[in-house]
């Protein structure tokens, strides 16, 4: 049995002082409780004087590949621009080696920002493979992140048409998906730190016949079904040019709107669809710094709090949410709101303040099936040490839980200090640096593509990126 203990313990919703909580060799929390009462039951005893223990974050929902996007696509103009002249294109040169390196560079951003859990809604099926036996897309995202240490939640996305050329390294037949995705079941069913689910890209990019096929394997497994919905003006036109009505609305045509629905996005979902949402059981989660870095509205929190809709908040596009931060989303949550309803505290006043570190930890973990993000016995040990020494979030306020979560939330920045990550009671992350692994060729090789690229725009006509090999692949 190993003991870690901290100046205070986030327990139950409250700073404990002196707590401690003790881990099973599985990385089963096995006891919370005053550190004197357990640290005579323990083999190793790890303490940190000047640190609040936290449950760690969990991400219900990353594109762990568009890392290789980073800074150019600030450069276009629009999100078709986006999708036509960046996303689809050079996604087609992805090959295993380095899509290897993104995964490793995302998931290592993931865990030095504190996420123990992440969400990878994987749909890039086949990048630069043409015919490959090595192991597949989906598994490399598995192995890289259990690599590293994270606990993986993989969503498999149903995306199945297309114009064939241009979105090639996505397209895959359904009755390929649905194989893919029961064999994904039967190798990693029983992992611990393993969980995989259905998912839809959208209604443009999926089938009315997958969609269906995703939602079955949702009830058959029961494990959620997370479809990006209703985000864009063009998928209501789809919708409505395909199901005669709104993107929820066409799901609930199809029997899929139930409590195992998770909506991402959803930001122009109209009311209707909210109470049938709330109505049927199902959740949302919200990608705000995302969703405003493609141009797309707001989430609308404040018609979730008003419904009484579950949600949570997760990163979207690693390429135009650079650096997540699950509580800087949750202050741009808070600010964005006040400024519209002209009003303080709309997340405190539907909710106990304690209550906020669980949107980015037990609601997300919830929508995953997993039971992750409480310090509570029976837990999996995911966990971080946030360093309390020096000026940031002072005054303490004698740690009174009301104003000291505020303290953290409202208080969160780039000065913060997460002392250690520690994900099934092994600690990933010590002192902003990875123990698990080293990113050197992942870092080399990414440097040495986007050399190439940037060659390649170099030669190119009319400033227009060129089709560029992996230098990987490249003689």
């Amino acid at each position: 049995m190993r003991v870690w203990s901290a100046e205070r313990v986030f327990v139950k919703g409250r700073f404990e002082r002196d707590w401690a909580i003790m881990v099973d060799n599985q990385g089963i929390i096995q006891a919370v409780g005053p550190r004197r009462q357990l640290v005579s039951k323990a083999n190793q005893v790890i303490h940190y004087p000047q640190a609040v223990m936290m449950p760690a974050f969990v991400n219900p929902h990353h594109h762990g590949f568009h890392t290789i996007f980073r800074g150019i696509a600030d450069q276009v103009n629009s999100y078709s621009d986006l999708l036509h002249r960046l996303v689809w294109p050079l996604s087609r040169v992805i090959d295993d080696d380095l899509f290897d390196a993104l995964c490793q560079i995302a998931f290592a951003e993931q865990a030095v920002s504190g996420v123990a859990t992440v969400t990878e809604f994987h749909y890039l099926h086949n990048g630069a493979r043409r015919t490959s036996q090595s192991p597949s897309f989906a598994d490399r995202v598995i192995e890289n992140a259990l690599a590293l240490g994270l606990r993986i939640n993989l969503v498999y996305g149903f995306f199945d048409q297309g114009v064939s050329e241009e979105t090639e390294a996505f397209i895959e037949p359904m009755d390929v998906s649905i194989n893919k995705f029961e064999q994904l079941v039967q190798s990693y069913g029983d992992h611990p730190s393993v969980k995989i689910m259905p998912g839809i890209h959208g209604l443009e990019h999926t089938s009315a016949e997958s969609i269906i096929a995703a939602g079955e394997l949702s009830k058959k497994y029961d494990v959620p079904l997370h479809v990006q919905l209703a985000d864009r003006q063009e998928e209501l036109a789809i919708a409505e040019r395909h199901y005669g009505t709104t993107p929820l609305r066409a799901l609930d045509l199809m029997e899929l709107v139930d409590e195992r629905l998770v909506v991402i996005n959803g930001t122009l979902l109209d009311d209707g669809e909210m109470q049938l949402l709330k109505d049927r059981g199902g959740s949302m989660v919200v990608c705000p710094s995302a969703s405003l870095a493609k141009g797309e509205d707001a989430p609308n929190v404040y018609a979730l709090l008003r419904h009484g809709i579950p949600f949570s908040i997760g990163s979207d596009s690693a390429c135009t949410s650079n650096a997540f931060s699950p509580l800087d989303d949750l202050k741009l949550i808070e600010y964005l709101q006040r400024s519209q309803q002209d009003s303080f505290n709309i997340l405190n006043r539907q909710s106990v303040v304690a209550n906020l570190w669980e949107l980015v930890t037990t609601e997300p973990a919830r929508f995953s099936g997993c039971n992750s993000g409480a310090l509570m016995p029976g837990a999996p040990a995911d966990f971080m040490m946030v360093n309390l020494n020096g000026p940031s979030f002072r005054p303490r306020w004698n740690f009174q839980t009301e104003v000291f979560m505020n303290q953290l939330v409202f208080g969160w920045g780039p000065q913060v200090q997460i002392q250690g990550l520690v994900v099934n009671g092994v600690k990933i992350v010590n002192n902003g640096q990875l123990t698990q692994a080293n990113l050197q060729a992942s870092y080399d090789l990414i440097e040495q593509w986007s050399e190439a690229f940037l060659r390649s725009v170099d030669k190119g006509s009319d400033n227009e990126p060129a089709e560029v090999q992996s230098e990987s692949t490249a003689s």
